[in-house]
């Protein structure tokens, strides 16, 4: 067991799809 991995993986994917929110924001704008 390793919840900090497990954290990180969660972490890691929360910022991808921020990241992925902002760029089809974007995109519907232009």
């Amino acid at each position: 067991e390793k919840p900090e991995i497990d954290g990180a993986l969660v972490g890691g994917a929360s910022l991808k799809a921020d990241e992925f929110i902002a760029i089809t924001q974007a995109a519907s704008r232009a």
